[in-house]
């Protein structure tokens, strides 16, 4: 667990950036989520190939201690067999932020966005004052990082978080051995013009999704 000076410091440095956004009217659209995968996870590990991946609506990748695990993707927004048309992440946008003393709370703004599930025909309306939060436990010793854009596709994105991966073509690897990175991202948030990353070495962190106040759905029409 990290000391309580390490959390204000990660939270008075999100806060900065959140402040410097607004001040400079930079998009704080949430476009996507991109996560390293972890060693004992071998279906994630080949997906992401050794490097960060973006992860999908489908996405069914969860982190946290042992037994209480949670997913990285938003479960309203994941596509599955009952909610094959989940509203896009862009329906999200930084609010705000806060913080306890083991976590960090970003506000996502209001909830507004149909919901349709085209297998069964139906559309619902969801328009409220609700919103969503997400807490991120750091467990352990997690850092807050912000990336510009260039800088994440020029460093980040293009190294591996490790040279012994053993699902890498060797060919592959070798070229990329000047191009490695002692750390791992545990979950970052993609906007237009910066990334927001949760930086760790041993991935102990966790995501809580929640949503305050019961949602309001309103049936909208049968799809045709």
């Amino acid at each position: 667990m990290p000391e309580i000076r390490e959390c204000i410091a990660h939270f008075l440095f999100l806060l900065w950036f959140y402040e410097y956004c607004l001040k400079n009217h930079l998009d704080l659209t949430l476009l996507g989520l991109w996560a390293d995968a972890p060693d004992n996870n071998p279906g994630e590990k080949k997906l992401a190939n050794g490097s960060v991946y973006r992860l999908q609506a489908t996405s069914t990748a969860v982190r946290g201690a042992n037994r209480a695990q949670t997913p990285l993707w938003p479960p309203m927004w994941r596509k599955t067999a009952s909610q094959d048309d989940p509203p896009p992440l862009n329906q999200l946008k930084l609010q705000g932020v806060s913080c306890t003393n083991r976590a960090i709370i970003m506000d996502m703004g209001e909830l507004k966005f149909q919901v349709s599930n085209t297998r069964l025909g139906v559309s619902f309306l969801f328009n409220s004052s609700n919103k969503l939060f997400l807490q991120l436990a750091y467990l352990t010793h997690t850092s807050i990082q912000i990336f510009t854009r260039s800088l994440w596709e020029g460093t980040v994105q293009s190294s591996l978080k490790k040279v012994c991966i053993s699902f890498v073509n060797k060919v592959f690897l070798f070229k990329k051995l000047d191009k490695t990175r002692g750390y791992c991202i545990g979950i970052a948030f993609e906007f237009q013009t910066h990334f927001i990353a949760f930086v760790t070495l041993d991935q102990v962190f966790q995501v809580c999704s929640s949503i305050i106040c019961q949602p309001s759905l309103t049936y909208l029409s049968s799809l045709s």
